[in-house]
């Protein structure tokens, strides 16, 4: 069973059908992001929780009926950050056996979330890039949180 088809969306307003294929049509290869993001096999599994936790947030953006522009910077940086994550749980062994959402709300908070590594040795000095990244990080954190006045 994929990840996703384990999912349940994030209200009873939209079904579970629905919520997959809008997020296809955003993201065609989001129940890849694991794979990606690993750096060893032993990342897999919590690559997959935390994909599990964004999820619902995605589809939360859909629902919102966003610009398809919005819902695409919003996804990338949820990449970013799951990416991120992992590349931290590596450093931090004990990490690994945490539950999903502890483990991102270790990283994410209400002022965003940790620099991508690539971004500080690349000296990236975009700000509007960092800014959509902190942006995103900042509402992920008020919804798993349970503030999803966003």
């Amino acid at each position: 069973m994929t990840v996703i088809s384990k999912l349940k969306p994030s209200s009873s307003k939209m079904s579970d059908q629905k919520m997959l294929q809008g997020l296809f049509i955003y993201c065609k290869d989001i129940e890849e992001w694991p794979f990606r993001w690993r750096e060893s096999d032993e990342d897999l599994d919590c690559g997959q929780k935390i994909l599990e936790q964004m999820i619902p947030f995605a589809a939360s953006l859909i629902e919102k009926k966003l610009a398809r522009s919005t819902i695409r910077k919003y996804l990338d940086n949820l990449f970013l950050l799951g990416g991120e994550i992992i590349r931290k749980v590596n450093f931090e062994e004990s990490q690994r056996k945490w539950p999903a959402k502890k483990l991102i709300l270790e990283y994410i908070d209400e002022c965003g979330g940790p620099c991508p590594n690539h971004w500080s040795r690349s000296n990236f000095t975009e700000s509007r890039y960092i800014n959509q990244y902190d942006s995103v990080c900042r509402l992920f954190y008020k919804h798993l949180v349970g503030q999803t006045t966003y």
